[in-house]
C-alpha cells in the first residue's frame, strides 16, 4: 500500500473544514455530517494507493464523500423506525412454523405457510417427512 505523503497529508487536513461544509449541505445534521467527513477520511486513506499524485485531492475527496453519502441513502431508503419492535414482532414469523430436518429448512413445510395462491410451483425434490 503506497503512504501518502507528507503533502497530501497537510492537503487532506486543509480539507476538512470544506469535506464537513458539504457534508452538513448533503444531510442538514451536524453530527451526520461529521459521521460522513470520517467515513470519507477512513475511506481515503485505504485507498490512497489509487490516488495519482498531481491530480485534484479536494475534487477526489469531495467524489468518496458524495458517495459514501449516497450509498448511506440507498441503505436507509427501505428502512423505518421501530424504536418499540412493534412492527417487527407483527413480521416475524415463529420457527414453529417450519419443519427443519437436520437443521435445514423442510421445503414443503415453507410452502405452507404461504396462502395457496402465493406458493410457487418449484423443481426441487421434496425432502422425507
Amino acid at each position: 500500500m503506497k503512504k501518502p505523503s507528507d503533502d497530501l497529508r497537510r492537503q487532506l487536513l486543509a480539507a476538512m473544514p470544506s469535506m464537513r461544509a458539504f457534508a452538513l449541505s448533503l444531510c442538514g445534521d451536524p453530527v451526520h455530517a461529521d459521521d460522513l467527513v470520517q467515513e470519507t477520511l477512513v475511506k481515503a486513506w485505504a485507498n490512497f494507493g489509487s490516488f495519482q499524485e498531481g491530480t485534484n485531492l479536494k475534487a477526489w475527496l469531495f467524489t468518496i464523500l458524495r458517495n459514501v453519502f449516497f450509498s448511506e441513502h440507498r441503505k436507509r431508503r427501505n428502512e423505518i423506525e421501530d424504536p418499540d419492535g412493534l412492527i417487527s414482532a407483527r413480521m416475524a414469523v415463529n420457527p414453529e412454523h417450519f419443519r427443519s430436518i437436520n437443521g435445514r429448512l423442510c421445503y414443503w413445510s415453507a410452502q405452507r405457510a404461504f396462502p395457496t395462491k402465493k406458493r410457487r410451483p418449484s423443481r426441487v425434490a421434496p425432502l422425507a417427512r
